[in-house]
């Protein structure tokens, strides 16, 4: 149950009815960020409960805050993904330049919010309090999951571009997958 007693079935239904309807949108890209900002708030969370118990108090405050900002603006990049997705394959396509290179950049701000969540998990998971490490490592591994669909996104939109606008977004996608790989190296070696 949510804070107010609704159901959580109920406050996600309409979120995943519309995934799974014969609409386009919202896809993948939208999917990834609500997934992402799941994790990003289980980290939240996380940083929230360590604070009150006096653990590092304005360092834990600190990336909580940051974990906050990121968690609503994966959820402001899920509504941009669901937009540019209806606006390149709905009722009246509109593929002009800037509609590629958004089913580029979408996803990719995705995948960089979900690496600026790590982060900031990473940092809380030496900080935080023992009864809330369950709860971040499982925030970790969906932020991980929703990291890869959205590069994986990205990276296959590329194709719908050329020339400059495409190398400068492949760089940064080559950045994004980098970093990720960075990030799985240093979770192995921990």
């Amino acid at each position: 149950m949510t804070g107010s007693d609704t159901p959580i079935s109920t406050e996600m239904d309409p979120f995943l009815d519309a995934i799974a309807s014969r609409e386009v949108a919202p896809a993948g890209g939208s999917g990834a960020a609500a997934v992402g900002a799941i994790g990003a708030a289980l980290a939240e969370m996380a940083a929230v409960h360590t604070a009150a118990a006096g653990q590092q108090g304005d360092q834990v405050e600190g990336i909580g805050e940051r974990l906050a900002a990121d968690r609503r603006l994966l959820l402001e990049l899920a509504d941009a993904d669901a937009r540019i997705v209806e606006s390149a394959f709905g009722g009246t396509p509109d593929l002009d330049r800037r509609t590629h290179e958004q089913l580029v950049a979408v996803p990719l701000a995705i995948a960089e919010t979900c690496l600026n969540v790590l982060s900031g998990a990473r940092e809380l998971s030496e900080l935080s309090i023992d009864s809330v490490g369950q709860d971040l490592q499982t925030g970790r591994m969906l932020v991980t999951g929703a990291l890869r669909a959205a590069l994986a996104t990205a990276s296959g939109n590329l194709d719908f571009l050329e020339g400059p606008a495409r190398e400068r977004l492949a760089d940064r996608v080559t950045a994004a997958e980098n970093a990720a790989a960075s990030l799985s190296d240093a979770d192995r070696r921990e």
